[in-house]
């Protein structure tokens, strides 16, 4: 209890600190009311399809591990898992999404632990891979070699958890608990080698969801003014993407904000007009996941009830 308080005011603290800093800002105030009302449907709409592609990213991976999920699920559950980490444990949509899918589906904890690494490392691979790829191809001079230093140094080490992950299943009885965890993690890798055409299409949807979220940012810089061009906000997207690990805050609350901020100035782009799109995208899908979660949440909910009253 004390440590989601601690977390809840380290959340309040970010969040004034950032409307604090827009609000002071006389420029970033006047970029924020000078945004034409009729782009607010489109980042709506564009933060609609980014669930969507989410969801379906999701369906796939379940599929993998033999569990097929209705659209009012694998939508539903994206919903709700992504709204409920905007309170604490800061991931405390994961626990709610494996209560479902364990009472529902009878879906095992290591089973969903494998699922959900997997669909995590995969995701953050993505967009670092994404990131200096669109680096070396687009930017040039000194801020592409320091692009392509995080995003080497990213790559190089999800590299080393994928090597390391199946040899520390040797791991002696001190830490069986985590050997445990990583065998379970192993035993996913293998489950998908064996569901090529789930796997490629959960690749895809990956990848979709990483393209339409970028548009959806790239979209909101140019909502506020910023003339950073389509592969500049693909860069900075990926380098906020793989920070997402960084679960100290609800929904990662700063946290996205700030590396997106810092990797705009580190190549060449306003900082401050980065942190106004970057909270302008937030708010957007942060609608978009509090409508759909608040729609869905409570059928979903009174299912996992009823599935848990029948044993």
């Amino acid at each position: 209890m004390r440590r989601r308080r601690l977390a809840q005011l380290l959340g309040l603290l970010v969040v004034g600190a950032l409307v604090a800093y827009v609000v002071a800002n006389r420029e970033l105030v006047d970029a924020l009311r000078a945004i034409a009302p009729g782009r607010i449907p489109v980042l709506l709409a564009i933060a609609l399809a980014g669930l969507t592609a989410l969801g379906l990213q999701f369906s796939s991976i379940a599929r993998v591990f033999g569990t097929r999920l209705s659209p009012r699920e694998w939508f539903g559950l994206t919903a709700v898992n992504t709204m409920v980490s905007y309170a604490l444990p800061a991931r405390g949509g994961l626990v709610v999404r494996a209560g479902y899918l364990a009472r529902v589906h009878r879906m095992t904890l290591p089973r969903y632990g494998a699922l959900t690494a997997i669909a995590m490392l995969t995701t953050l691979a993505v967009a670092a891979l994404i990131g200096l790829v669109t680096t070396l191809l687009f930017l040039d001079g000194t801020a592409a070699v320091r692009a392509i230093v995080i995003f080497g140094v990213a790559l190089a080490a999800l590299t080393a958890v994928a090597t390391v992950v199946p040899l520390a299943s040797l791991i002696g009885s001190r830490l069986k608990r985590a050997a445990a965890t990583l065998e379970a993690f192993r035993r996913g890798l293998e489950e998908i080698r064996g569901s090529r055409s789930e796997l490629w299409r959960f690749l895809v949807w990956t990848i979709v969801f990483f393209l339409i979220q970028g548009g959806g940012l790239w979209v909101a810089f140019d909502v506020v003014g910023s003339t950073a061009s389509l592969a500049e906000v693909l860069i900075v997207h990926s380098a906020a993407s793989v920070s997402f690990v960084i679960a100290i805050t609800p929904g990662g609350l700063g946290i996205k904000e700030g590396v997106t901020t810092f990797m705009a100035g580190l190549i060449g782009l306003d900082a401050d007009l980065a942190l106004l799109a970057a909270l302008v995208d937030r708010a957007a899908v942060a609608a978009v996941v509090f409508a759909a979660g608040l729609a869905l949440g409570p059928g979903l909910a009174a299912r996992a009830a009823e599935a848990g009253a029948a044993g």
